[in-house]
């Protein structure tokens, strides 16, 4: 399982025996909003809740401190999570917060854990199905390990600030960073770590939104252009597959001088079919799969022409 997945994907593997649909939202005390009331209110089928915000060390003074070893292990078995398990996390938080149930889960021990791409919003946006109320699923034992090269005690922020072997990334807004927004906690001091760089973690929001709005006009254009587009297709296909036909008869030549004189010429007749093939191939599928917005990563991946809209099918070849 990738550590991202699609809702098509999930949609397919649910009901597996192994897998594990987990709600990790969790929401700041000033929100106004319950996380367990509105899992309560409609989550994925089978999802169980993770109470994020009681799975810390409660002996810490210190809020979101990582919970002992042991805790985090009960947690997870009482909630169906143990060995052998697919785990796929989603949240509806601002916050981001089923990441933090992922980074929790791979540090404590588990091995097959995912993000939902999109969450729940994407998955309610596409008319799936949700339930109500809570889901108890059969205790499974959950071995646990603690691998925490990837978390730093304040000790090792204090001696960062003079060795500075790493990189300091504060991922809240811009006005906590410099200190002109007051804590969400009083009494808090304002600012940074000194050496910290800010990336707002919603960027990450107004990236996602950008491209949703690339996604959108994508379909757009493409129910607008459907026919246009097959259409075009079949007949540049049909015009390359000409012109590659005349290539290589060209370099096939019975004449033995003109095979020696002319030998690149062949491998670039035989190279330009395949790699005409392979582009058109690409056109072909996107232009009759009927699904443009869930096509557009594979096109722009393949084939930087289709990134800059307006519709653009293809780069003329001549």
């Amino acid at each position: 399982m990738d550590s991202l997945v699609s809702t098509e994907w999930l949609a397919k593997e649910l009901g597996a025996s192994d897998l594990r649909v987990v709600d990790a939202s969790r929401f700041l005390p000033d929100s106004g909003r319950n996380a367990a009331a509105e899992y309560e209110a409609g989550h994925i089928p089978g999802a169980v809740f993770m109470d994020l915000e009681h799975l810390v060390d409660a002996n810490s003074p210190i809020d979101n401190t990582l919970p002992p070893a042991e805790k985090f292990a009960s947690r997870m078995q009482s909630l169906g999570l143990g060995d052998g398990s697919r785990i796929v996390l989603y949240d509806d938080s601002p916050l981001k917060s089923a990441t933090r149930a992922w980074f929790m889960l791979t540090m404590f021990g588990a091995h097959d854990v995912a993000l939902l791409d999109g969450g729940i919003a994407k998955w309610k946006a596409e008319g799936r199905s949700v339930v109500q109320g809570k889901e108890t699923l059969r205790h499974r034992h959950f071995t646990v390990w603690q691998d925490d090269k990837n978390v730093r005690t304040k000790a090792d922020m204090l001696r960062n600030l003079h060795e500075k072997g790493e990189q300091v990334v504060d991922a809240r807004p811009a006005g906590r960073f410099t200190g002109e927004t007051a804590e969400t906690k009083p009494g808090m001091a304002g600012g940074h770590i000194p050496g910290a760089v800010n990336w707002p973690y919603t960027k990450y929001d107004e990236e996602i939104q950008k491209r949703a709005e690339k996604l959108a006009r994508f379909v757009k254009l493409y129910e607008e252009n459907r026919v246009g587009m097959l259409e075009d297709a079949v007949n540049h296909r049909q015009r390359s597959i000409q012109l590659m036909t005349k290539e290589l008869l060209l370099s096939q030549s019975s004449d033995w001088g003109f095979l020696m004189k002319n030998e690149p010429s062949r491998d670039y007749a035989e190279k330009r079919t395949r790699d005409h093939l392979a582009h058109f191939d690409r056109v072909w599928s996107v232009a009759t799969r009927g699904d443009g917005a869930e096509a557009l990563d594979e096109v722009e991946e393949a084939d930087p022409v289709f990134s800059d809209l307006p519709w653009n099918l293809y780069e003329p070849y001549a």
